[in-house]
């Protein structure tokens, strides 16, 4: 019984871990595309 417990403990940590690498992914597109945005506003203005 204790090993089954240990396998689904294993399966959601790793559910839940798939989730914020997701999340990681989208923020560091964001971030980019921000950047490469701003960076575009600097050179127009020069």
């Amino acid at each position: 019984m204790k090993r089954f417990l240990n396998l689904i403990l294993w399966l959601s940590s790793m559910n839940v871990l798939a989730v914020h690498g997701q999340s990681v992914t989208t923020h560091v597109k964001d971030l980019d595309s921000i950047i490469k945005q701003t960076e575009l506003t600097l050179k127009l203005n020069e």
